[in-house]
């Protein structure tokens, strides 16, 4: 049972990491430069996004994904391994993807830009990380 449990977690939390990484890419690489060359539509379009079911889906996906890694952790007992290279890189992971979820949820005091430029980095970061535990490190 504990073997089907940690499957689903498991899927669900690659399923939740895809959409949250894929609005990431789409917004970054194709939304927002095809929105430069259209500014009247700009401002309604980005405000939209903060606002609207675009954030909330968001939130979902990324409170989702740190929150089932969390889990999917204590199902695979990381925290009696957080001395070890593996137990180590996920600590790694996990600071990263709640940063990131704190930033896409309550936001960065003063809206400075560098904290959007970290939260976009921020992710192949993690992901890397988190490749890395799949080899136990």
């Amino acid at each position: 049972m504990l073997l089907l449990v940690t499957a689903i977690v498991q899927w669900l939390h690659v399923i939740f990491a895809i959409y949250w990484f894929g609005t990431i890419l789409f917004t970054r690489m194709v939304l927002f430069p095809t929105l430069r060359r259209i500014p009247e539509h700009e401002t309604a379009v980005r405000t939209e996004m903060v606002v609207g079911p675009a954030r909330r889906l968001t939130v979902i996906a990324s409170t989702g994904t740190v929150a089932l890694g969390i889990l999917r952790g204590a199902l695979t007992g990381v925290w009696s391994d957080l001395a070890t290279p593996y137990g180590i890189t996920y600590l790694g992971a996990l600071v990263i993807g709640l940063l990131m979820v704190s930033y896409i949820t309550i936001g960065w005091p003063n809206g400075r830009p560098v904290y959007g430029k970290l939260y976009v980095a921020g992710f192949p970061v993690m992901f890397t990380l988190m490749v890395a535990m799949r080899f136990g490190y």
